[in-house]
C-alpha cells in the first residue's frame, strides 16, 4: 500500500525506447513502486521522454531523487535524468511558516514546544546572526498544510512574547519563487529602469525578449510579475507542453518600448532563482515567425 505522504516524481530525460518495464529496474533499487508511467502523446501515442512515478514510501522517492536527479545520464541522452516531485506536489513549501516578532531569547526548543500541539513537525529553526544571536524570527515545517494552518489560525497576533515589539507573526514562508521575484524587484527599483519614452510604435522589433531556463513551476502571471517593474508588458507567455502540460522552462515577454526590454536583458540575464539562472537575450530578427 501508498503511505499517505508519499510523493509523486516527475522523471525527465528518458530515452524514448525505453517503456515501464525497462525503467523499473532504475528505481527500484530505492525501494517498492507504487505507480510508475511513462508519459505518451494522447492524441499520437509518442513516448515523451518522461514518466511519472511514485514509491510506496515517501523515503524511498526522497533516496531517488538524491542519488539520480542530475548524477547520471541514460544511454542516448545528452542530459542528465531529472527526478524531482512532480507539480502537483510542491516542495513543502504549502507547509513551512514563517515565525516572526519571537523574543531574542528563545531557543529552536522553545518555538517548537509552542508549535507542538497543532501537529508533526519535521523542521524548526530560529535564524540567527553570524554572532549566533537570535534574530528573533524562525522556520517551522509541519507534516501537513492543514496543520501548518491550523497554527497560523491559532497563533498568529494572538500573544506579544517577552522582549518583542509587536504581537506573533505567524505565515506560511515565502517560497523560493517569491523570494526571487521580491530580489529582481529590489534590482529593478534600484536602476530607475522605466523610460515611457522611444515607445515601440514600429512594430516589434527591440521590444521582445526570450528567457531560457525557468524553474518548472512558473506561470505566465509570475512572469509578467516579474518583468513588470522594467516597464509596460503587452504580453507574458511560458511555454508549455500540450500532451504533458509541463513548461518547456522558457517563455518570451512583450515590452512597448526597447529601453526597457534592453534594460531587463541587462539587470535579469544571469539571474538566480533557486538552481537555476535565467538566460535573457533579444528576439532576433530571424524569429519573427515563430509562433507563439
Amino acid at each position: 500500500m501508498k503511505e499517505s505522504d508519499a510523493i509523486k516524481l516527475f522523471i525527465g530525460q528518458i530515452p524514448r525506447n525505453l517503456e515501464e518495464k525497462d525503467l523499473k529496474p532504475i528505481f527500484e533499487q530505492f525501494g517498492k513502486i507504487y505507480e510508475l508511467t511513462v508519459i505518451k502523446d494522447k492524441y499520437t501515442g509518442m513516448h515523451k521522454g518522461c514518466a511519472f512515478l511514485t514509491y510506496c514510501a515517501r523515503e524511498s522517492a526522497v533516496k531517488a531523487q538524491s542519488a539520480l536527479h542530475e548524477q547520471k545520464t541514460l544511454p542516448g541522452m545528452n542530459r542528465p535524468i531529472q527526478v524531482k516531485p512532480a507539480d502537483s506536489e510542491g516542495k513543502g513549501e504549502d507547509r513551512k511558516l514563517f515565525v516572526g516578532m519571537l523574543g531574542k531569547q528563545q531557543s529552536d526548543e522553545d518555538v517548537r514546544k509552542m508549535f507542538e500541539p497543532f501537529g508533526g513537525i519535521d523542521e524548526c529553526t530560529v535564524l540567527r546572526g553570524p554572532d549566533g544571536t537570535s534574530k528573533g524570527c524562525a522556520f517551522v515545517k509541519f507534516q501537513s498544510h492543514s496543520e501548518a494552518q491550523s497554527a497560523i489560525n491559532s497563533l498568529h497576533g494572538s500573544r506579544t512574547l517577552p522582549g518583542a515589539s509587536s504581537s506573533l507573526v505567524v505565515k506560511f514562508a515565502d517560497t523560493e519563487k517569491e523570494r526571487g521575484v521580491r530580489r529582481m524587484q529590489q534590482v529593478a527599483s534600484q536602476l530607475s529602469v522605466f523610460s515611457p519614452s522611444n515607445v515601440c510604435d514600429a512594430g516589434p522589433e527591440g521590444c521582445n525578449i526570450f528567457i531560457y531556463h525557468l524553474p518548472q513551476e512558473f506561470t505566465d502571471s509570475e512572469m509578467l510579475q516579474m518583468f513588470l517593474p522594467f516597464g509596460n508588458v503587452i504580453s507574458a507567455k511560458v511555454f508549455v507542453d500540450r500532451a504533458t502540460n509541463q513548461s518547456k522552462c522558457f517563455g518570451f515577454v512583450s515590452f512597448d518600448n526597447p529601453a526597457s526590454a534592453q534594460t531587463a536583458i541587462q539587470a535579469m540575464n544571469g539571474f538566480q532563482i533557486g538552481m537555476k539562472r535565467l538566460k535573457v537575450q533579444l528576439k532576433r530578427p530571424k524569429d519573427a515567425n515563430r509562433p507563439y
